[in-house]
Protein backbone atom coordinates (compact mmCIF):
# COMPACT_ATOMS: atom_id res chain seq x y z
CA UNK A 1 0.00 0.00 0.00
CA UNK A 2 2.18 2.59 0.33
CA UNK A 3 4.39 1.84 -3.12
CA UNK A 4 0.87 2.85 -4.37
CA UNK A 5 1.20 5.71 -2.01
CA UNK A 6 4.54 6.21 -3.29
CA UNK A 7 3.09 6.93 -6.98
CA UNK A 8 0.67 9.96 -5.77
CA UNK A 9 3.29 12.00 -3.74
CA UNK A 10 6.58 11.70 -5.84
CA UNK A 11 4.53 13.54 -8.95
CA UNK A 12 2.78 16.17 -6.29
CA UNK A 13 5.42 16.54 -4.65
CA UNK A 14 7.14 18.15 -7.55
CA UNK A 15 5.09 20.05 -9.19
CA UNK A 16 3.77 21.88 -6.06
CA UNK A 17 7.77 22.69 -5.48
CA UNK A 18 7.65 24.12 -8.59
CA UNK A 19 3.76 25.34 -8.56
CA UNK A 20 3.12 23.98 -11.72
CA UNK A 21 -1.04 23.28 -10.74
CA UNK A 22 -1.76 22.80 -15.06
CA UNK A 23 -0.22 19.31 -14.81
CA UNK A 24 -1.95 18.17 -11.95
CA UNK A 25 -3.69 15.63 -13.91
CA UNK A 26 -0.50 13.14 -14.27
CA UNK A 27 -0.99 13.20 -10.44
CA UNK A 28 -4.40 12.35 -11.36
CA UNK A 29 -3.50 9.75 -14.14
CA UNK A 30 -0.88 8.22 -11.41
CA UNK A 31 -3.48 8.27 -8.92
CA UNK A 32 -5.85 6.55 -10.89
CA UNK A 33 -3.17 4.02 -11.99
CA UNK A 34 -2.32 3.13 -8.36
CA UNK A 35 -6.24 2.40 -7.42
CA UNK A 36 -6.50 0.05 -10.08
CA UNK A 37 -3.39 -1.57 -9.32
CA UNK A 38 -4.72 -2.23 -5.82
CA UNK A 39 -7.67 -3.69 -7.30
CA UNK A 40 -4.90 -7.51 -7.07
CA UNK A 41 -4.80 -7.14 -3.69
CA UNK A 42 -8.43 -7.09 -2.16
CA UNK A 43 -10.79 -4.59 -1.44
CA UNK A 44 -9.94 -3.50 2.14
CA UNK A 45 -6.78 -2.24 0.39
CA UNK A 46 -8.92 -0.31 -2.20
CA UNK A 47 -11.05 1.02 0.36
CA UNK A 48 -8.40 2.16 2.58
CA UNK A 49 -6.41 3.75 -0.41
CA UNK A 50 -9.66 6.11 -1.26
CA UNK A 51 -10.53 7.55 2.34
CA UNK A 52 -6.43 7.66 2.38
CA UNK A 53 -6.33 9.72 -0.60
CA UNK A 54 -9.86 11.80 -0.27
CA UNK A 55 -8.73 12.91 3.38
CA UNK A 56 -5.23 13.85 2.21
CA UNK A 57 -6.61 15.60 -0.94
CA UNK A 58 -9.25 17.63 1.89
CA UNK A 59 -6.04 18.63 4.00
CA UNK A 60 -4.10 19.64 0.87
CA UNK A 61 -6.81 21.85 -0.10
CA UNK A 62 -6.97 23.58 2.75
CA UNK A 63 -3.55 24.04 3.98
CA UNK A 64 -2.23 25.08 -0.05
CA UNK A 65 -3.99 28.02 -1.12
CA UNK A 66 -5.90 28.26 -4.12
CA UNK A 67 -5.43 31.60 -5.46
CA UNK A 68 -2.71 29.44 -7.78
CA UNK A 69 -4.46 26.70 -9.22
CA UNK A 70 -7.61 29.17 -9.92
CA UNK A 71 -5.90 32.16 -11.50
CA UNK A 72 -3.54 29.00 -13.68
CA UNK A 73 -6.79 27.40 -14.84
CA UNK A 74 -8.93 30.82 -15.65
CA UNK A 75 -8.29 30.77 -19.18
CA UNK A 76 -9.72 27.20 -19.32
CA UNK A 77 -12.94 27.05 -17.21
CA UNK A 78 -13.73 30.86 -17.37
CA UNK A 79 -16.89 29.88 -15.19
CA UNK A 80 -17.30 29.99 -11.34
CA UNK A 81 -15.88 26.31 -11.26
CA UNK A 82 -12.92 26.38 -7.86
CA UNK A 83 -10.30 23.74 -8.18
CA UNK A 84 -7.80 23.64 -5.30
CA UNK A 85 -4.78 21.41 -5.44
CA UNK A 86 -6.59 18.40 -4.15
CA UNK A 87 -8.64 17.57 -7.08
CA UNK A 88 -6.24 14.66 -8.66
CA UNK A 89 -6.88 12.82 -5.05
CA UNK A 90 -10.33 13.42 -4.66
CA UNK A 91 -10.61 11.59 -8.16
CA UNK A 92 -9.00 8.95 -7.19
CA UNK A 93 -10.92 8.59 -3.94
CA UNK A 94 -13.94 8.73 -6.38
CA UNK A 95 -12.05 5.95 -9.02
CA UNK A 96 -11.48 3.75 -5.27
CA UNK A 97 -15.42 3.72 -4.76
CA UNK A 98 -16.79 2.64 -7.94
CA UNK A 99 -14.03 -0.03 -7.81
CA UNK A 100 -15.71 -0.48 -4.57
CA UNK A 101 -19.35 -0.68 -5.01
CA UNK A 102 -18.53 -3.21 -8.18
CA UNK A 103 -16.86 -5.49 -6.15
CA UNK A 104 -19.60 -7.58 -4.81
CA UNK A 105 -20.40 -8.37 -8.95
CA UNK A 106 -17.45 -10.89 -9.00
CA UNK A 107 -17.34 -11.64 -4.92
CA UNK A 108 -20.94 -11.67 -3.32
CA UNK A 109 -19.58 -12.60 -0.18
CA UNK A 110 -18.10 -9.03 0.47
CA UNK A 111 -21.33 -6.91 -0.56
CA UNK A 112 -22.13 -6.03 3.49
CA UNK A 113 -18.34 -4.70 3.47
CA UNK A 114 -18.81 -2.95 -0.02
CA UNK A 115 -22.40 -1.16 1.68
CA UNK A 116 -20.62 0.24 3.91
CA UNK A 117 -17.59 1.14 2.60
CA UNK A 118 -19.81 3.02 0.09
CA UNK A 119 -21.25 4.90 2.80
CA UNK A 120 -18.09 5.89 4.70
CA UNK A 121 -17.41 6.93 0.90
CA UNK A 122 -20.46 8.80 0.78
CA UNK A 123 -19.94 10.88 4.26
CA UNK A 124 -16.21 11.14 3.08
CA UNK A 125 -17.74 12.94 -0.63
CA UNK A 126 -20.18 15.53 1.65
CA UNK A 127 -17.48 16.63 4.12
CA UNK A 128 -14.99 17.48 0.88
CA UNK A 129 -18.29 19.32 -0.82
CA UNK A 130 -18.70 21.43 2.51
CA UNK A 131 -14.83 22.41 2.30
CA UNK A 132 -14.33 23.08 -0.40
CA UNK A 133 -17.76 24.85 -1.09
CA UNK A 134 -18.69 23.32 -4.25
CA UNK A 135 -22.21 22.41 -4.26
CA UNK A 136 -22.07 19.85 -7.30
CA UNK A 137 -19.73 17.68 -5.69
CA UNK A 138 -22.26 16.99 -2.98
CA UNK A 139 -23.79 15.13 -5.40
CA UNK A 140 -21.36 12.26 -5.36
CA UNK A 141 -22.88 11.67 -1.94
CA UNK A 142 -26.35 9.99 -3.12
CA UNK A 143 -25.03 8.44 -6.34
CA UNK A 144 -22.52 6.73 -3.82
CA UNK A 145 -25.55 5.69 -1.00
CA UNK A 146 -27.94 4.87 -3.79
CA UNK A 147 -25.56 1.88 -4.88
CA UNK A 148 -24.87 0.74 -1.42
CA UNK A 149 -28.90 0.74 -0.91
CA UNK A 150 -29.60 -0.98 -3.87
CA UNK A 151 -27.52 -3.74 -2.39
CA UNK A 152 -29.30 -3.76 0.80
CA UNK A 153 -32.66 -3.49 -0.94
CA UNK A 154 -31.61 -6.94 -2.91
CA UNK A 155 -31.17 -8.74 0.68
CA UNK A 156 -34.70 -7.65 1.71
CA UNK A 157 -32.73 -5.31 4.46
CA UNK A 158 -35.72 -2.96 4.93
CA UNK A 159 -34.70 -2.00 8.79
CA UNK A 160 -31.47 -0.90 7.45
CA UNK A 161 -33.50 1.25 5.02
CA UNK A 162 -35.45 2.56 7.34
CA UNK A 163 -32.47 3.93 9.26
CA UNK A 164 -30.57 5.29 6.12
CA UNK A 165 -33.98 7.37 4.88
CA UNK A 166 -34.66 8.86 8.06
CA UNK A 167 -31.39 9.85 9.15
CA UNK A 168 -30.72 11.27 6.26
CA UNK A 169 -34.03 13.39 6.59
CA UNK A 170 -33.03 14.38 9.80
CA UNK A 171 -29.47 15.44 8.73
CA UNK A 172 -31.32 17.35 6.02
CA UNK A 173 -33.59 18.79 7.90
CA UNK A 174 -30.76 19.48 10.69
CA UNK A 175 -28.78 21.18 7.65
CA UNK A 176 -31.31 23.16 6.49
CA UNK A 177 -32.22 24.82 9.89
CA UNK A 178 -28.53 26.57 9.39
CA UNK A 179 -31.10 29.43 7.95
CA UNK A 180 -32.52 30.20 11.49
CA UNK A 181 -28.57 31.37 12.47
CA UNK A 182 -28.37 34.73 11.74
CA UNK A 183 -24.43 34.05 10.67
CA UNK A 184 -26.48 32.06 7.32
CA UNK A 185 -29.41 34.20 7.16
CA UNK A 186 -28.19 35.80 3.92
CA UNK A 187 -27.31 32.52 2.38
CA UNK A 188 -30.91 30.92 2.60
CA UNK A 189 -30.89 29.64 -0.95
CA UNK A 190 -27.32 27.90 -0.28
CA UNK A 191 -28.56 26.09 2.95
CA UNK A 192 -31.36 24.22 1.43
CA UNK A 193 -28.62 23.24 -1.75
CA UNK A 194 -27.11 21.91 0.76
CA UNK A 195 -29.84 19.95 2.63
CA UNK A 196 -31.15 18.58 -0.91
CA UNK A 197 -28.46 15.96 -0.85
CA UNK A 198 -29.64 14.00 2.14
CA UNK A 199 -33.08 14.76 0.92
CA UNK A 200 -32.50 12.60 -2.05
CA UNK A 201 -30.50 10.07 -0.38
CA UNK A 202 -33.84 9.37 2.38
CA UNK A 203 -36.34 9.51 -1.09
CA UNK A 204 -34.02 6.72 -2.39
CA UNK A 205 -34.45 4.25 0.60
CA UNK A 206 -37.56 5.01 0.98
CA UNK A 207 -38.39 4.25 -2.68
CA UNK A 208 -36.41 1.09 -2.45
CA UNK A 209 -38.57 -0.16 0.66
CA UNK A 210 -41.48 0.62 -0.83
CA UNK A 211 -40.43 -1.86 -3.58
CA UNK A 212 -39.38 -4.54 -1.56
CA UNK A 213 -42.35 -4.27 -0.03
CA UNK A 214 -44.29 -4.77 -3.09
CA UNK A 215 -42.35 -7.83 -4.57
CA UNK A 216 -42.13 -9.62 -1.04
CA UNK A 217 -45.39 -11.30 0.56
CA UNK A 218 -43.38 -11.69 3.96
CA UNK A 219 -44.38 -9.68 6.98
CA UNK A 220 -46.65 -7.09 4.93
CA UNK A 221 -48.02 -5.16 8.02
CA UNK A 222 -44.34 -4.47 8.55
CA UNK A 223 -43.93 -3.09 5.66
CA UNK A 224 -47.21 -0.90 5.43
CA UNK A 225 -46.32 0.98 8.60
CA UNK A 226 -42.82 1.96 6.88
CA UNK A 227 -44.41 2.96 3.64
CA UNK A 228 -47.08 4.93 5.72
CA UNK A 229 -44.49 6.40 8.01
CA UNK A 230 -41.99 7.74 4.99
CA UNK A 231 -45.64 9.70 3.77
CA UNK A 232 -45.66 11.50 7.43
CA UNK A 233 -41.34 12.07 6.99
CA UNK A 234 -42.21 13.59 3.85
CA UNK A 235 -45.06 15.79 4.62
CA UNK A 236 -43.12 16.77 8.06
CA UNK A 237 -40.02 17.47 5.73
CA UNK A 238 -42.25 19.53 2.88
CA UNK A 239 -43.84 21.66 5.45
CA UNK A 240 -40.50 22.30 7.16
CA UNK A 241 -39.07 23.49 3.79
CA UNK A 242 -42.65 25.28 2.92
CA UNK A 243 -41.97 23.39 -0.88
CA UNK A 244 -45.73 22.39 -1.84
CA UNK A 245 -44.16 20.33 -4.63
CA UNK A 246 -43.29 17.60 -1.63
CA UNK A 247 -47.02 17.23 -1.21
CA UNK A 248 -46.97 14.96 -4.57
CA UNK A 249 -44.16 12.19 -2.87
CA UNK A 250 -46.77 12.53 0.21
CA UNK A 251 -49.84 11.59 -1.75
CA UNK A 252 -47.60 8.59 -3.91
CA UNK A 253 -46.12 6.88 -0.55
CA UNK A 254 -49.41 7.12 1.24
CA UNK A 255 -50.89 5.83 -1.43
CA UNK A 256 -48.27 2.84 -2.42
CA UNK A 257 -48.89 1.89 1.09
CA UNK A 258 -53.10 1.62 0.83
CA UNK A 259 -52.60 -0.60 -2.18
CA UNK A 260 -50.37 -2.41 0.16
CA UNK A 261 -52.63 -3.21 2.91
CA UNK A 262 -55.03 -5.15 1.92
CA UNK A 263 -52.43 -7.85 2.42
CA UNK A 264 -53.30 -7.29 5.62
CA UNK A 265 -56.66 -7.03 5.53
CA UNK A 266 -59.24 -4.30 4.22
CA UNK A 267 -59.93 -2.78 7.62
CA UNK A 268 -56.09 -1.26 7.32
CA UNK A 269 -57.63 0.80 4.12
CA UNK A 270 -61.01 1.85 6.07
CA UNK A 271 -58.48 3.21 8.80
CA UNK A 272 -56.40 4.44 6.35
CA UNK A 273 -59.26 6.44 5.03
CA UNK A 274 -60.53 7.71 8.10
CA UNK A 275 -57.59 8.49 9.52
CA UNK A 276 -56.37 10.31 6.56
CA UNK A 277 -59.37 12.36 6.62
CA UNK A 278 -59.01 13.66 10.11
CA UNK A 279 -54.79 14.56 9.59
CA UNK A 280 -55.86 16.44 6.96
CA UNK A 281 -58.46 18.04 9.28
CA UNK A 282 -55.98 19.06 12.54
CA UNK A 283 -53.05 19.80 10.31
CA UNK A 284 -55.12 22.26 8.24
CA UNK A 285 -56.32 24.01 11.39
CA UNK A 286 -53.04 23.37 13.13
CA UNK A 287 -50.58 25.24 10.23
CA UNK A 288 -49.07 28.22 10.93
CA UNK A 289 -48.26 30.28 7.91
CA UNK A 290 -46.60 33.44 8.12
CA UNK A 291 -48.23 37.05 6.97
CA UNK A 292 -45.70 37.67 4.24
CA UNK A 293 -47.69 34.05 2.34
CA UNK A 294 -51.32 35.58 3.18
CA UNK A 295 -50.91 38.87 2.88
CA UNK A 296 -52.99 39.71 5.97
CA UNK A 297 -56.60 38.14 4.64
CA UNK A 298 -58.09 35.79 6.55
CA UNK A 299 -59.79 33.97 3.18
CA UNK A 300 -56.42 33.58 1.71
CA UNK A 301 -55.03 32.16 4.93
CA UNK A 302 -57.45 29.97 5.52
CA UNK A 303 -57.73 28.98 1.62
CA UNK A 304 -53.34 28.29 1.96
CA UNK A 305 -54.03 26.06 5.15
CA UNK A 306 -56.27 23.96 2.81
CA UNK A 307 -53.46 23.23 0.60
CA UNK A 308 -51.81 21.93 2.91
CA UNK A 309 -54.56 19.30 3.95
CA UNK A 310 -55.22 18.64 0.91
CA UNK A 311 -52.80 15.91 0.40
CA UNK A 312 -54.40 13.80 3.36
CA UNK A 313 -57.82 14.79 1.56
CA UNK A 314 -56.52 13.01 -1.79
CA UNK A 315 -54.88 10.22 0.15
CA UNK A 316 -58.04 9.47 2.11
CA UNK A 317 -60.67 9.63 -1.18
CA UNK A 318 -57.91 6.87 -3.03
CA UNK A 319 -58.55 5.07 0.55
CA UNK A 320 -61.86 4.95 -0.05
CA UNK A 321 -62.26 4.23 -3.66
CA UNK A 322 -59.49 1.68 -3.31
CA UNK A 323 -62.23 0.08 -0.59
CA UNK A 324 -65.17 -0.30 -2.57
CA UNK A 325 -62.78 -1.27 -5.99
CA UNK A 326 -60.76 -4.43 -3.57
CA UNK A 327 -64.44 -5.28 -2.36
CA UNK A 328 -65.87 -5.83 -5.96
CA UNK A 329 -63.03 -7.66 -7.27
CA UNK A 330 -61.34 -8.97 -4.61
CA UNK A 331 -63.36 -8.93 -1.80
CA UNK A 332 -65.93 -11.90 -0.34
CA UNK A 333 -69.56 -11.82 1.01
CA UNK A 334 -68.59 -11.73 4.39
CA UNK A 335 -67.06 -8.31 3.84
CA UNK A 336 -69.77 -6.68 2.01
CA UNK A 337 -71.72 -5.55 5.44
CA UNK A 338 -68.27 -3.99 6.60
CA UNK A 339 -67.58 -2.22 3.19
CA UNK A 340 -71.34 -1.13 3.23
CA UNK A 341 -70.59 0.63 6.78
CA UNK A 342 -68.00 2.40 5.96
CA UNK A 343 -69.37 3.67 3.14
CA UNK A 344 -71.77 5.86 5.27
CA UNK A 345 -69.01 6.58 7.46
CA UNK A 346 -67.27 7.69 4.37
CA UNK A 347 -70.32 10.03 3.39
CA UNK A 348 -70.15 11.68 7.28
CA UNK A 349 -67.07 12.50 6.83
CA UNK A 350 -66.59 13.59 3.58
CA UNK A 351 -69.77 16.17 4.78
CA UNK A 352 -68.02 17.36 7.22
CA UNK A 353 -64.99 18.16 5.73
CA UNK A 354 -66.94 20.26 2.96
CA UNK A 355 -68.66 22.61 5.66
CA UNK A 356 -65.14 22.90 7.50
CA UNK A 357 -63.41 23.45 4.86
CA UNK A 358 -66.01 25.69 3.11
CA UNK A 359 -65.74 24.33 -0.53
CA UNK A 360 -69.08 23.84 -2.09
CA UNK A 361 -67.50 21.77 -5.26
CA UNK A 362 -67.10 18.82 -2.58
CA UNK A 363 -70.43 18.04 -2.52
CA UNK A 364 -69.99 15.72 -5.72
CA UNK A 365 -67.96 13.36 -2.78
CA UNK A 366 -70.59 12.74 -0.22
CA UNK A 367 -73.31 12.34 -3.13
CA UNK A 368 -70.84 9.63 -4.60
CA UNK A 369 -70.64 7.61 -1.33
CA UNK A 370 -74.06 8.00 0.37
CA UNK A 371 -75.15 6.49 -3.23
CA UNK A 372 -72.69 3.63 -3.27
CA UNK A 373 -73.54 2.81 0.69
CA UNK A 374 -77.59 2.64 -0.94
CA UNK A 375 -76.20 0.49 -3.66
CA UNK A 376 -74.36 -1.75 -1.85
CA UNK A 377 -76.10 -2.32 1.15
CA UNK A 378 -76.39 -5.74 2.60
CA UNK A 379 -78.76 -7.30 2.60
CA UNK A 380 -79.67 -5.89 -0.67
CA UNK A 381 -82.67 -3.87 -0.87
CA UNK A 382 -85.38 -4.19 -3.30
CA UNK A 383 -86.22 -1.60 -5.94
CA UNK A 384 -89.38 -0.05 -4.11
CA UNK A 385 -86.80 0.87 -1.12
CA UNK A 386 -84.09 1.74 -3.26
CA UNK A 387 -86.02 4.13 -5.06
CA UNK A 388 -87.11 5.93 -1.51
CA UNK A 389 -83.60 5.82 -0.80
CA UNK A 390 -82.43 7.20 -3.19
CA UNK A 391 -85.52 10.38 -3.65
CA UNK A 392 -84.64 10.75 0.26
CA UNK A 393 -80.87 11.26 -0.48
CA UNK A 394 -81.96 13.49 -3.28
CA UNK A 395 -84.13 15.49 -1.43
CA UNK A 396 -81.83 16.59 1.16
CA UNK A 397 -78.94 17.31 -0.97
CA UNK A 398 -81.55 19.85 -2.73
CA UNK A 399 -82.44 21.18 0.33
CA UNK A 400 -79.05 21.86 1.84
CA UNK A 401 -78.07 24.30 -0.42
CA UNK A 402 -79.14 26.68 2.43
CA UNK A 403 -76.46 25.59 4.72
CA UNK A 404 -74.06 28.35 2.24
CA UNK A 405 -76.58 31.17 2.96
CA UNK A 406 -75.35 30.87 6.45
CA UNK A 407 -71.97 29.38 6.16
CA UNK A 408 -70.13 32.09 3.32
CA UNK A 409 -68.20 29.52 0.81
CA UNK A 410 -64.26 30.09 0.79
CA UNK A 411 -63.82 28.97 -3.32
CA UNK A 412 -66.42 30.62 -5.63
CA UNK A 413 -65.46 28.93 -9.10
CA UNK A 414 -68.89 28.13 -9.32
CA UNK A 415 -72.34 29.25 -7.52
CA UNK A 416 -72.66 27.29 -4.46
CA UNK A 417 -76.36 26.42 -4.96
CA UNK A 418 -75.88 24.87 -8.35
CA UNK A 419 -74.47 21.97 -7.94
CA UNK A 420 -77.75 21.59 -5.41
CA UNK A 421 -79.86 22.22 -7.62
CA UNK A 422 -77.91 19.63 -10.74
CA UNK A 423 -77.66 16.95 -8.58
CA UNK A 424 -80.53 17.36 -6.21
CA UNK A 425 -83.44 17.48 -9.54
CA UNK A 426 -81.23 15.82 -11.91
CA UNK A 427 -80.77 13.09 -9.47
CA UNK A 428 -84.94 13.03 -8.61
CA UNK A 429 -85.45 12.61 -12.38
CA UNK A 430 -83.57 9.96 -12.92
CA UNK A 431 -85.17 8.01 -10.39
CA UNK A 432 -88.63 8.55 -11.53
CA UNK A 433 -87.28 7.19 -15.17
CA UNK A 434 -85.96 3.99 -13.42
CA UNK A 435 -89.37 3.50 -11.60
CA UNK A 436 -91.02 4.42 -15.23
CA UNK A 437 -89.39 1.94 -17.16
CA UNK A 438 -89.58 -0.95 -14.74
CA UNK A 439 -92.55 -1.75 -16.71
CA UNK A 440 -95.67 -1.15 -19.18
CA UNK A 441 -97.58 0.13 -16.59
CA UNK A 442 -95.42 1.86 -14.73
CA UNK A 443 -95.18 4.31 -17.35
CA UNK A 444 -98.75 5.73 -17.25
CA UNK A 445 -97.62 5.83 -13.42
CA UNK A 446 -95.11 7.99 -13.84
CA UNK A 447 -97.30 10.55 -16.32
CA UNK A 448 -99.66 10.46 -12.65
CA UNK A 449 -97.06 11.15 -11.11
CA UNK A 450 -95.56 14.12 -12.80
CA UNK A 451 -98.77 15.35 -13.39
CA UNK A 452 -99.54 15.79 -9.49
CA UNK A 453 -96.79 17.39 -8.46
CA UNK A 454 -95.78 20.12 -11.21
CA UNK A 455 -97.08 23.14 -9.32
CA UNK A 456 -94.43 23.20 -7.26
CA UNK A 457 -90.91 24.18 -7.77
CA UNK A 458 -89.49 22.72 -5.01
CA UNK A 459 -91.33 19.31 -4.12
CA UNK A 460 -93.09 18.57 -6.78
CA UNK A 461 -90.06 15.71 -8.08
CA UNK A 462 -89.97 14.23 -4.51
CA UNK A 463 -94.46 14.37 -4.62
CA UNK A 464 -93.58 12.44 -8.00
CA UNK A 465 -91.32 10.34 -6.32
CA UNK A 466 -93.21 9.42 -3.21
CA UNK A 467 -97.05 8.66 -5.51
CA UNK A 468 -94.79 6.38 -7.81
CA UNK A 469 -94.01 3.93 -4.71
CA UNK A 470 -97.08 4.49 -3.12
CA UNK A 471 -98.48 3.11 -6.55
CA UNK A 472 -96.33 0.62 -7.14
CA UNK A 473 -96.71 -0.87 -3.83
CA UNK A 474 -100.69 -0.81 -4.82
CA UNK A 475 -99.78 -2.71 -8.24
CA UNK A 476 -97.70 -5.69 -6.26
CA UNK A 477 -100.43 -5.96 -3.86
CA UNK A 478 -103.38 -6.73 -6.66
Amino acid sequence: MAFYFLLYCHPFGVLLFERRPRWLWLVAGFATWATLLAMHQSIFYVTGIGLGTGIVGMFLGRVIKKRAVNSALSGLFPTTVRLSWGWPWYLASLVAAIVVGCWPIYNVHLSGFAEYALLAFAVLAYIVGISEDFVPLLWITPLLTAVSLIHSAISFDATRLFIVALVCAALGVAMSSLKFIPRFAETNRRVFYYALPFYTTAFTAALLTGMDGTLTSVNPLFYLVIVISYALIAYAVALFERQTHGQFIVVGFAVWGTLLAPRTSIEWVIGIAIAAALIGLLLGRMTKLPPSLTGGLLSRYRLLSFEWGRPWYIISLMAMIWTVVWQQIFGTESQAATVAYSLLIFFAIAVFITLVERVPEMLVLPVIFASLAIWLWQPHLDIAATMVAFTVLCTLIFVSQLVWRVISPLTRSIPASLLHNVVGIGGQFLVVQVIMTQDRDMRKIGHRCFRSGRYSRWYSLPLASRECFRLHRQQVRH
